[in-house]
């Protein structure tokens, strides 16, 4: 069914480096816009970052490499990000890590 309002969710075993680089994407699934906040961390828990993804229902949206372009780093191994669902219903959230050598993904799913 997804996240609703005041719902949270995480996307773990991220990592932005010359091995391998995230993105993460969010869905509404819902009939109505969602507003969503997306919080970077690194592996010992610390903040680097927060961003925010408006939806139309039945909009995705992926943000690339968003541990490079929105906190900077470029030689994290490990990291996690945090999804708060401001508005809105049917929110799925995941995160791919791509092997920068092979160009093979991985998909991380949502846990709450």
């Amino acid at each position: 069914n997804g996240l609703i309002a005041g719902q949270s969710a995480f996307l773990g075993q991220l990592a932005e480096n010359a091995d391998y680089r995230t993105n993460i994407g969010i869905s509404n699934t819902g009939t109505s816009n969602a507003t969503v906040q997306v919080k970077l961390f690194d592996a010992t828990g610390s903040q680097l970052t927060s961003y925010s993804v408006t939806l139309l229902p039945g909009e995705w949206k992926q943000e690339n490499r968003p541990f490079l372009n929105k906190a900077g780093q470029s030689n994290m191994a490990r990291g996690y990000a945090q999804v708060l669902v401001n508005a809105g219903s049917g929110i799925i959230a995941y995160a791919s890590v791509i092997d920068a050598r092979t160009g093979d993904p991985i998909t991380r799913v949502m846990m709450q």
